[in-house]
């Protein structure tokens, strides 16, 4: 009976946890944009080609992009 009770608490504690984690650390912004058909098919080509999805493929490309800017703005020794 002990031992039920035991794994119970653990597995309540794991799901809160979990739940707890997963909204609140790692949960990303939702953004809706407009794009023009013909750069929202190059997209799509160019995500399907990487074997990403298509916002998994803006996201990498923002972040590249963001990387070389930080990189531009360090000083240079």
């Amino acid at each position: 009976m002990q031992a039920k009770v035991i794994i119970i608490f653990v597995w309540l504690y794991f799901i809160l946890f979990t739940t707890f984690v997963l909204k609140y650390i790692y949960m990303k912004e939702s953004l809706t944009i407009r794009l023009d058909n013909e750069l929202l098919a190059f997209l799509k080509k160019e995500a399907q080609a990487d074997f990403r999805s298509v916002n998994n493929y803006v996201e990498m490309i923002l972040l590249k992009y963001k990387l070389e800017q930080e990189q531009k703005e360090k000083p240079q020794s």
